[in-house]
Parts: structure tokens; C-alpha cells; sequence
């Protein structure tokens, strides 16, 4: 790789805080990084660090590009835009995220399906062989991610990061939570990725001697935001005691220079000022490249170049993948769908359609048909978007909103359809009154319809809700508005017209009313009028549905099955646009 020199001027960035009350806020403007400048050579480990609240991973990301503020980025003196240098570099979060289920392997293979997607597969099998011998991360290529050590995740999170060859390295905290020799380990590592040609940065707290020994250059921060110092470890030790600053023999140099940076009191800011002045008038190196050609170095300008349905197919695999691996997880729970049918369908096994006094206990079986699954399928699904909203956002630039969200829709079919076949199933089995292949296949219909309304419904709440605890204080209500409203316990046309328009945004009263409509049109010739004088009579399964204000035409079921197919699309679309929010809201 052709040498270069990469170089930041004047950077900025602030936000705006709020104080006060809702009545009465004011606005006040914060820096958080003012007038920053450097420069830095290809080969080189640049730390930045400084005390809690200084800016160093604020100043990362801008020199990064993956924040946009004020000031100028340059490599060889020219300038280039945000976009241009996400695409010559990589970020490596803080944070360790995967799908945990998958192989290093797997984990790798789908990554390289999206970085180095202009490759052939055996290019990129090559790729990813390599990188994982380089990090000796070959003999736990077959092992499960969820079961490797911090310091194991943290190598397949750089090996990740290396897979489209950056020319600069950005790594946020890449020794947090791992042990000293971890630590040291993963540093040293760091000098090995750079020593091949490229830049790294990396944000430290408070690093040991032994890792502060091994950073080639550091950047330290000040709590106002500004550069104190930038250079070698042994042009810091001049600096420093040139400001009649001496680090003592037994004392760990990076906490001594963080602990004289830090600002607590009025005359801390007044020291602290010097020595940024001091830095500026005296040591700090101005570079002119205005004349210095690219030096041979090539800048690649990313294009989203993969297809919707490659992307989509990578995606439907990673996630199937992950479902397999969690079988057993499913299993319980479909077996606890068929617990649940088997329960209900007991407790209603002596209900017959001879009994006249029956017709209340039917309907209560036909309305937990519909019910239990729709809950079922919403509980499967609520925590998804949850629990993987950090590695959605993470891969931000690996794929598109929309290939995401499909690929959870899509691999969720299977599911539904099985567990709305063994629902019914069981039901058929167990109650006297339901009986004829023609009546379950027209009931499937309905119920699986039903099922994938749960389903839509729950995606809906896991996208448009920021964590599980925010979806359970709104689904109680939410629970309790869609069964009151269902058709059974009250009848809707006597709601005022607020409450009765809500039967149009709920999947229960729609499939409700289709399937009492399918049952009850079957049984037109049984003798429904009860000797209980405070029974109601029905004459005929018409009667029934009218008295709970429901229609009685088979068209009505096709009505009910177009409305409720609009109503998943709708549900599924507001999840869309919750995803969509989630990953601009953590944009940074």
C-alpha cells in the first residue's frame, strides 16, 4: 500500500442543552470539540485519549467521517468528503455485537457476502481464511461466537472490520473490558495491522505502562475540547517538562498526563490554557500539501452495487440459521400452543351444537381460537426488533432497511402456518361441535390469516417501541380494548362511534366475525331455542350471528379476508417505518 498522510484541520462540533422546565427552557451551546488539528502517517497507532467527558470518541467518529462537523479532512493535503473516507476506512464499535448463534465462520462468510460483495466466493473464502490465521482466530472458525472469551470477540470484531481493507483503522475503546494481557494482546495487534500500511486510531481510558508503551503516537484531550498534545511518547516527556511538568520515575506517564489536563477548579483551567497555548505556539507541526499529488494511493467510492434480492437471500440465511440454532427455544414454545389448545379444547369437549344452551360456550371456544393465536404470534415476535436494534444500527452501511425487515417477515411464515395448523388441529380433535374437512379448511383460512395479524401486529409494537418494558406497559391495554371489543361481550354497533371505529384497527373483531360467520351458516338446521326462559332462542345459526351483530353472507368473509390482508400491510408497514426510525435516530 502506497504511503500517505492523513490530516484534520480546525474541527469542530458542538450541540445545543436544555435547561429548565417545560415552561420555561433555555437553550445553551456546548462544545465538544473546538479547533482540533493533526495530522498522522500510514503505518502509524494513534491514540487519543484524555479524561472522562473530553471528546475522544466524539473526535473519532468526526475524523472518521461517521460525524459531520466543522472543519476540513485531508489525505495528502486534499481534501475528501465524509462519504469518501467511509468508504477508504472501517469503525470498530466499542461494543462486541453478533448474531451469538453463528459460527466464526458463518459470521464471517455472511460479512464478507456484504463487504467484498463484488468478489466470487471462493475469493472471499480465501479473504476470510487468511484473516482469521492472521488473528489466530483458525481454530475457532467451527465454534459458536456466544461461546468465545472477550479478547476471542474482540479479534472477530477486527477481522470484521478488515475484510474491505481500509486504509484506516478507527477503534472505539477496542481494550474495554478485556483483562491486561488481552488488552495488550489486541493492541499489539493493532501495530501489526498498521505496520502493513494503514493508519489506526483508537479512544483509550486510562490505559496501563505496558499499553502506553506501545502507541507509536497519542492525542491528548483536554475537558474544553482541545488538543494539549499530540506526538511520540518522548516528545510528551520534553513537552511536559518544558512546562516545568515532570511525569516521576515509578508513575504511570498516561495517567499522568490525563490527571494534569483534568479541569476542577478555576486555576486547573488557567494551567490547562498554557500548556494548549504553549502546544500551538511551539510544538505543534503545520503541513502544506497544497502541491502533493495522491502519491499513488487509490480512494475507492462506495456504491450500493448489491441487489435487493442478494442482499435479502444473505439475510433469510443469517436469520434461519439463528432460528435453527434456537429449535429448542421454538419447540417449547409451539408445544406450549399445543398445551394450550389441548386445555381449551378439554374444558369445552362436552359442548355439543345439540344442547341449545350451548350457543354462549361455542362462541367463547371460536373467540379463543382466534384470541390465543393472535397473542401467541404477537409474543413470539415483540422481541425481536429489541433485542437486535444494536446490530441493525451497528450494520447500518451492510444493507438497507427493507431487505432487514423483509427477511424477519419472511422467515416467520413457516412458523405461523405450523402453529395455526396444530392449534386448529387440536381443536378439531377435542370439540364434539367442529367437525368436516370443509369447515377446517375454511376455518385454516381465517385462522391463519388471524395468526399472521398477530404476527403483523407484534412487529409493529417490537419496531415502533424503543425496549420490551415500553412494549408491555402499552400491550396490557392495548389487550384488553381489542378482546372487549372483539364482538362477544358487547355488541359493537350500540359503541358510541369513537369506540366502535376501533374494530377496524384490531385483527380480532374482523376474524372473529368470519369464522362465527363460517361456523354458524353450517348449522342452519339445528334447533337452537332453549327451555331456559332466561336463554335467549335461536331458532337457527342466522339468529346467532344477528344477535351479536354480525353478518351473515359467506361475502362478508371475503370482505373481512381482504381487510384484514390491508390491515397486516399496514402493520407491517408502521414497523417499517419504526426501524427506519430506530436506525436515524441512532445515527450519529
Amino acid at each position: 500500500m502506497a504511503r500517505f498522510i492523513f490530516t484534520w484541520d480546525n474541527l469542530k462540533y458542538s450541540v445545543q442543552e436544555k435547561h429548565g422546565s417545560i415552561w420555561n427552557q433555555r437553550k445553551s451551546k456546548k462544545v465538544i470539540i473546538d479547533g482540533v488539528s493533526g495530522s498522522t502517517f500510514s503505518g502509524s497507532v494513534t491514540a487519543i485519549m484524555g479524561v472522562s467527558g473530553s471528546g475522544k470518541t466524539t473526535l473519532l467518529t468526526l475524523l472518521s467521517g461517521e460525524r459531520r462537523g466543522k472543519g476540513l479532512l485531508k489525505i495528502n493535503g486534499r481534501v475528501v468528503t465524509e462519504q469518501i473516507l467511509r468508504s477508504n476506512s472501517s469503525f470498530l464499535q466499542q461494543k462486541d455485537l453478533f448474531t451469538e448463534s453463528l459460527t466464526v465462520y458463518e459470521h464471517m462468510n455472511f460479512m464478507a457476502a456484504m463487504y467484498v460483495y463484488t468478489k466470487p466466493h471462493s475469493a472471499r473464502v480465501q479473504i476470510i481464511h487468511k484473516l482469521l490465521r492472521d488473528l489466530n482466530l483458525e481454530n475457532f472458525k467451527y465454534s459458536k461466537v456466544q461461546n468465545l472469551s472477550s479478547g476471542e470477540k474482540r479479534k472477530l470484531s477486527l477481522a470484521t472490520k478488515l475484510l474491505s481493507d481500509p486504509c484506516i483503522l478507527f477503534c472505539d475503546e477496542p481494550t474495554t473490558g478485556l483483562d491486561s494481557f488481552s488488552a495488550i494482546s489486541v493492541v499489539k495487534l493493532l501495530e501489526t495491522i498498521a505496520a502493513s500500511g494503514k493508519i489506526v486510531f483508537l479512544t483509550v481510558h486510562q490505559p496501563s505502562s505496558q499499553l502506553f508503551e506501545l502507541f507509536d503516537n497519542f492525542i491528548l484531550l483536554a475537558s474544553n475540547g482541545k488538543v494539549v498534545f499530540q506526538g511520540s511518547k518522548e516528545n510528551a516527556r520534553r513537552f511536559f517538562e518544558s512546562q516545568f511538568l515532570f511525569c516521576p520515575a515509578t508513575y504511570n506517564p498516561a495517567d499522568f498526563y490525563i490527571k494534569t489536563t483534568a479541569i476542577k477548579s478555576p486555576m486547573e483551567e488557567v494551567k490547562v490554557r498554557g500548556l494548549i497555548e504553549a502546544f500551538e505556539e511551539e510544538y505543534a507541526v503545520k503541513f502544506n500539501f497544497a502541491d502533493i499529488e495522491y502519491n499513488g494511493l487509490l480512494l475507492r467510492k462506495k456504491t450500493d452495487e448489491k441487489r435487493f434480492f442478494y442482499t435479502l437471500g444473505w439475510l433469510i440465511w443469517r436469520t434461519h440459521i439463528d432460528l435453527k440454532r434456537q429449535s429448542k427455544q421454538y419447540l417449547i414454545s409451539s408445544l406450549l400452543i399445543i398445551v394450550t389448545a389441548l386445555i381449551i379444547g378439554i374444558s369445552y369437549s362436552s359442548t355439543t351444537i345439540t344442547d341449545p344452551n350451548s350457543v354462549q360456550s361455542i362462541q367463547g371456544a371460536l373467540l379463543l381460537i382466534i384470541s390465543e393465536l393472535i397473542f401467541d404470534e404477537m409474543y413470539q415476535v415483540i422481541y425481536i426488533f429489541p433485542q437486535e436494534i444494536e446490530i441493525f444500527i451497528q450494520e447500518k452501511t451492510l444493507y438497507a432497511a427493507l431487505p432487514y425487515f423483509l427477511s424477519k417477515i419472511l422467515s416467520l411464515i413457516p412458523l405461523v402456518v405450523l402453529h395455526s395448523l396444530g392449534f386448529l388441529g387440536v381443536y378439531f380433535i377435542c370439540l364434539q361441535f367442529l367437525e368436516g374437512l370443509q369447515i377446517f379448511v375454511n376455518m385454516y383460512v381465517v385462522v391463519l390469516g388471524a395468526s399472521f395479524g398477530g404476527c403483523a401486529l407484534g412487529l409493529c409494537l417490537s419496531a415502533l417501541f424503543p425496549t420490551v418494558e415500553f412494549i408491555h406497559l402499552f400491550i396490557v391495554p392495548l389487550q384488553l380494548m381489542c378482546v372487549l371489543l372483539s364482538g362477544l361481550w358487547i355488541k359493537i354497533g350500540s359503541l358510541p362511534k369513537l369506540f366502535a371505529i376501533m374494530k377496524y384497527f384490531s385483527p380480532f373483531y374482523i376474524s372473529f366475525e368470519s369464522i362465527c360467520i363460517l361456523y354458524w351458516n353450517q348449522v342452519e338446521g339445528a334447533d337452537l331455542c332453549s327451555t331456559v326462559e332466561e336463554i335467549p332462542c335461536y331458532r337457527n345459526g342466522t339468529e346467532v350471528l344477528k344477535s351479536y351483530d354480525f353478518a351473515v353472507s359467506y361475502d362478508k368473509v371475503l370482505q373481512n379476508g381482504g381487510y384484514m390482508v390491508l390491515l397486516i400491510v399496514v402493520y407491517f408497514y408502521l414497523g417499517y417505518i419504526g426501524i427506519l426510525r430506530k436506525r436515524a435516530l441512532h445515527h450519529l
